[in-house]
This record gives C-alpha cells, sequence and structure tokens, in this order.
C-alpha cells in the first residue's frame, strides 16, 4: 500500500505549517500549496487521498477548486476538508466538503477528523517528532519529509528544494568549562532563535549529536538557499558570541540543492555529508 497523501491549500504560511505538522504526526505524506493555482497544477499531476483546502485564497478560489475535485472522477475518493473564517460561506457552498472546520482550527480537532479518516497505523501517541535537548524535529521527522519532498520532485521536475547543513561543536565553539548538560540550554536558545531565518513550512531538525539541518521546500530560485544560509550564518556567530562573550571561529553553512534526479534520499544525504566535510578541511 502507497503512503497515503494529504494536500494543504491554504495561503497563510504559519496556518499551512500548524496543519502540516498534525497530519505529518497521524502518518500521512503531506505537501502545501500556497496559492489556488499551484493547488490546481498538483491535482492535475497527483491524486491526493485528502485535500485541506481554505476558501480564501489567491489566483483560484478554493471554492472554484472544490468544484473541480468534484467533477473530476479521477478524484472521486478524495475527501475535503474546507476550512473558513466565514460560517455563512462555509455553509451555503454549491458543493458539498466531506467536512467544514471554522477557523481558528485547533490542533485538537483537525487531529480527531485525521486520525479518523488516517490510511496508517501511525498515531500521535506514538510518533514523537522532536529532539528532547534542542525542541526541534528530531532525525526520523526529518527523514519523512525529506522523501516526501524527492516524491514531489519526481513528479514536477520544476521543484526544487534544498538541504542547509551546519555543525555546531561544542568544543570548538564554547568554553571547555561548559559540561554537556550545560550545553543544552545554549543549543535550545540557539534554535530557537535560528527558527526566524526559515519559513513555516521547512523542516529545522536536530539530526545527530550538534549537527543540524534545514529543509527548504519548493525553493523558486537556486540563489535562495545561499540567501537563507547567510543569515543563518550570520545569525549563529552572533548567538555563539553572546553564549561565549568571545568571538568564534566564522560558522560555515553547507548547502546541497535537490531535483528529481536522485534516485533515494540515501543519495541525497551522502551529498550533504560530502558538502559538510569539505566545509571542515
Amino acid at each position: 500500500m502507497s503512503e497515503p497523501f494529504v494536500l494543504i491549500v491554504e495561503d497563510d504560511r504559519d496556518i499551512a505549517a500548524l496543519f502540516r505538522h498534525v497530519v505529518d504526526m497521524v502518518g500521512y505524506r503531506t505537501e502545501t500549496a500556497l496559492d489556488g493555482q499551484i493547488a490546481i497544477e498538483r491535482l492535475t499531476n497527483s491524486k491526493p487521498d485528502i485535500v485541506i483546502l481554505d476558501l480564501n485564497l489567491p489566483e483560484v478560489s478554493g471554492e472554484e477548486i472544490l468544484k473541480r475535485i468534484r467533477k473530476d472522477k479521477r478524484l472521486e475518493q478524495t475527501k475535503i476538508i474546507v476550512v473558513s473564517a466565514h460560517a455563512i460561506i462555509a455553509n451555503t457552498l454549491p458543493v458539498e466538503p466531506d467536512l467544514t472546520l471554522l477557523k481558528p482550527v485547533s490542533i485538537e480537532q483537525l487531529s480527531i477528523f485525521m486520525k479518523r479518516f488516517a490510511l496508517s497505523e501511525i498515531s500521535l501517541k506514538d510518533a514523537n517528532p522532536w529532539d528532547k535537548n534542542t525542541g526541534l524535529y528530531n532525525q526520523s521527522f526529518f527523514i519523512n519529509r525529506l522523501n516526501s519532498s524527492l516524491k514531489q520532485s519526481k513528479e514536477n521536475e520544476q521543484y526544487l528544494f534544498a538541504i542547509l547543513s551546519f555543525k555546531l561543536d561544542q568544543k570548538h565553539n564554547l568554553n571547555n568549562s561548559l559540561d554537556s548538560k550545560q550545553w543544552v540550554s545554549p543549543l535550545r536558545e540557539t534554535a530557537k532563535s535560528l527558527k526566524g531565518a526559515i519559513r513555516p513550512t521547512d523542516t529545522f531538525a536536530s539530526f545527530d549529536q550538534d549537527n543540524f539541518y534545514i529543509l527548504l521546500e519548493n525553493i523558486p530560485h537556486i540563489d535562495i538557499p545561499l540567501e537563507v544560509a547567510a543569515r543563518i550564518k550570520e545569525m549563529l556567530e552572533k548567538n555563539l558570541v553572546n553564549i561565549n562573550n568571545k568571538a568564534q571561529t566564522p560558522v560555515a553553512v553547507g548547502i546541497t540543492v535537490c531535483d528529481g534526479k536522485y534516485k533515494n534520499i540515501d543519495e541525497i544525504l551522502q551529498d550533504v555529508k560530502k558538502a559538510q566535510s569539505l566545509l571542515t578541511k
């Protein structure tokens, strides 16, 4: 059985990120479309099990997308969750969705529905996505989203994604007097500060000890990873100085731009490690 797939159509990145987190935890593969036209393109090239659909969208309205899905026999098994801040509009749609949720949608509310329609045995209780030291996503969660990006890239040759990698070595970046327990607090604060340098829909993960990967999905141009890496480098160096009260060795950020030519995620991760090893030489 193939991995179940949910398409989240929402133009607010923060809301899209919230929805995606809930859906990921239930066990679905997720993608986001931030406007109606992108959603139409994805629906043409894919067959989601569920569409979470905002009504107020740029380019093509949610109501029009709802009509198109219901008319497409290829998508007759696709379930549609409409989300809207306007009860009157949501309740007077010419085409009926499977469920209507009014904004603000709570995590609990969406979780209940997603579990009801879950196509896998993964549950929110069983899937812990967090790294306990940093509060970031863990390696397993990052791998799931990386795999989703590769699948989407194979379906759409225009889809690019990138991985930024960097290492915070406590022995070199911090005073030797800081033991492992003391390292956790500044590490968590550093990770928290870096979240502001990426989009809510991107994935910032603690991959293994002192190593951090950021998955930038659906990048419009290859210059974007360079710009994000520059912001992260600046924030890291500033944060490490604040921790240690002295100048630090410049932080290097590895950049790996990816497309559908990769056979699998193992090949991608090998290139990420190569990029990171070149930075330390």
